[in-house]
Formats: structure tokens, C-alpha cells, sequence
């Protein structure tokens, strides 16, 4: 079995957390809401499945991946994503987070924004017009900022 820390460092070289933005329509309304995911890449299917065992998630083979070379070439080989997502990606990001060092602070966000907001939007129904609309703005602001955060994130590495 891997070690979590061999893992850490495997997400931080080959892995991606994201924070995405969905629009659902349901009886007629529009609702935005966030959607936690982790990733790896890899062309070795068999090391992604180890990895599964131990933070979670499922592997599923991509669309394969072509090269040129100096002659133009395209060299084509399978490529397979482990992915998580919502619970399972904020379990994950649990595991991950002391053994990271380069996405450490990327998946604290995450899971900061997941727990406010994810326990805070249950039972909305119970609230009536405007303790609902106050509510949804604040979660899609907070949204809104922890994607920008996350980029900010990424491009100061």
C-alpha cells in the first residue's frame, strides 16, 4: 500500500483541486453551486487505482493525449484521471492537506469554503424570501472569491 506521504507528493507534482461553478435549472429556477473536485493525471492506470484505495475517488480512462515531435509526429498513448468529487474530494483533500506542500494552501481553501457553506445551505427551503436571497448571495460571493483566491494561488507559484 502507498504511503500518504509518497501520495502528497504525487498530488502536488501531477495533481489539480478545483472549485466549480454550476448553473442548475430545477422547476424553472435557476441556482448556482459550487463543486469541489480533485484530480490526477496519469498514463499508468495502476498507480491511480492505488492511490484510490487510499484517499477515495474513482479512475476513468481520457481521451488520449498526442505529442508531435521535431518531425511532427503524433505519438498517442491512453491517459486515465482519478477524480472525487464534493464529499469524496473534501475527504481527500483531508488526507492531503499535512502531506502537500505546493497545493497545501489551494486545498485549505477548498475545504474552508466547502464546510461554510455546504452544512449552511442545508434546509434552505425552511427560509422564507429574503433570509434565502440573502443567504445564496453570500454563498455565491464567497464562491466567486475562493475560484479567484485559488487562482491567485496558481499563478504565484
Amino acid at each position: 500500500m502507498l504511503s500518504l506521504d509518497w501520495i502528497g507528493g504525487f498530488f502536488d507534482a501531477d495533481g489539480s483541486i478545483t472549485l466549480s461553478k454550476r448553473v442548475r435549472r430545477r422547476d424553472g429556477k435557476e441556482r448556482i453551486e459550487f463543486v469541489p473536485a480533485i484530480q490526477l493525471g496519469q498514463s499508468d492506470p495502476g498507480i491511480l487505482e492505488a492511490i484510490a484505495q487510499v484517499i477515495g475517488g474513482s479512475v476513468h480512462k481520457s481521451r488520449s493525449r498526442g505529442q508531435g515531435n521535431a518531425q511532427g509526429i503524433i505519438n498517442c498513448r491512453d491517459h486515465y484521471v482519478l477524480r472525487a468529487d464534493n464529499v469524496k474530494a473534501i475527504s481527500a483533500s483531508k488526507l492531503l492537506i499535512p502531506v502537500t506542500y505546493c497545493k497545501r494552501k489551494e486545498l485549505e481553501e477548498v475545504v474552508s469554503y466547502y464546510e461554510k457553506f455546504n452544512n449552511y445551505t442545508k434546509g434552505w427551503a425552511r427560509y422564507g424570501g429574503e433570509e434565502y436571497l440573502r443567504r445564496y448571495a453570500e454563498m455565491t460571493k464567497e464562491g466567486d472569491a475562493c475560484r479567484a483566491r485559488l487562482n491567485l494561488l496558481r499563478t504565484n507559484k
